[in-house]
């Protein structure tokens, strides 16, 4: 069994000559989060230094490393935004929109792949 939410935690350790931040963190939602940084190419600088292990062979906690410019404190909390139904309305439509273009253009290079299996079968045949 993992840790419970009140004993997950998060540490950020950096001293002012380092020029990279350590996270320690047995907080499952950051793991997951930091995990899929780790493994995506878009975010270049994550790496996970280290992975704990219950004796059940569940993850409880990891360390990773990235670069200081990533850090990132606030100094007061973001305004939530409010918005009115019309808003909302228009940003679902938006949403809506966006997800049938993506699902068209899948559609499409499906259709391609196909085309292109049909090519690779016929000249096998011949």
């Amino acid at each position: 069994m993992g840790l419970t939410k009140a004993e997950q935690e998060t540490v950020i350790n950096f001293s002012r000559g380092d020029q990279a931040v350590s996270v320690y963190t047995s907080d499952t939602r950051l793991i997951n989060r930091y995990d899929s940084y780790v493994e995506n190419e878009e975010y270049p600088g994550w790496k996970k230094v280290e992975e704990h292990r219950n004796q059940a062979g569940e993850v409880v906690s990891c360390e990773y490393r990235i670069p200081r410019k990533l850090l990132r404190l606030l100094k007061k909390e973001r305004p939530v935004r409010e918005y009115t139904e019309e808003q909302k309305e228009a940003l679902r439509a938006r949403l809506a929109e966006i997800r049938k273009r993506k699902q068209e253009s899948m559609d499409i290079e499906e259709d391609d792949d196909d085309d292109t299996e049909e090519m690779i079968e016929e000249e096998i045949e011949s």
